[in-house]
């Protein structure tokens, strides 16, 4: 079934203009970086407690990911699965399951949203979206990776944001 909607993607979103697209959003969440700007600007916000507890949601979410859960389930990617599919990026080397983009990009875009209600916040959030869907328009991850990956993010953001709070009080 996931491999039908990656093939189903692969036919569909296939013009040059979106594909270089979405290798710019893919970028944007290449280690992180974006999130550490993210970071950086509530900072020069004098949001320097939340500016910390990002940084530290982004690296928890990074060990999680990369250094635990993909060497245990050790899911080979959808292009190596099914020669049909081609990348459309340099094929990564890592395992598929989960994707350390969307985990890393929901684990800071939903920490943005809840610390920040504002169109930063939602715009970091949107941000966060685009970023989960370009590793399947660029079709370096099944869905579930993605889905997978994005609600690992959101439960150590969510999970950040209560300690934040509770330090707060």
């Amino acid at each position: 079934m996931e491999l039908s909607i990656l093939r189903w993607i692969q036919n569909v979103i296939s013009q040059p203009v979106w594909i270089i697209l979405f290798r710019f959003i893919t970028f944007l969440g290449n280690g992180g970086m974006i999130w550490l700007a993210f970071a950086l600007v509530l900072a020069v916000r004098k949001r320097y407690r939340e500016a910390l507890f990002l940084v530290l949601a982004l690296l928890l979410t990074s060990l999680a990911v990369d250094g635990l859960l993909k060497p245990l389930v050790m899911r080979a990617r959808p292009f190596v699965s099914d020669p049909v599919l081609i990348p459309r990026i340099t094929p990564p080397v890592s395992w598929s399951f989960p994707s350390g983009h969307s985990a890393t990009s929901m684990c800071c875009a939903f920490f943005l949203l809840k610390i920040e209600r504002t169109v930063f916040g939602k715009g970091a959030f949107l941000l966060g979206i685009l970023i989960c869907l370009s590793r399947l328009v660029l079709l370096v991850h099944y869905p579930t990776d993605v889905a997978i990956g994005a609600l690992i993010g959101m439960m150590i953001a969510q999970w950040v944001f209560n300690k934040m709070e509770k330090l707060n009080r």
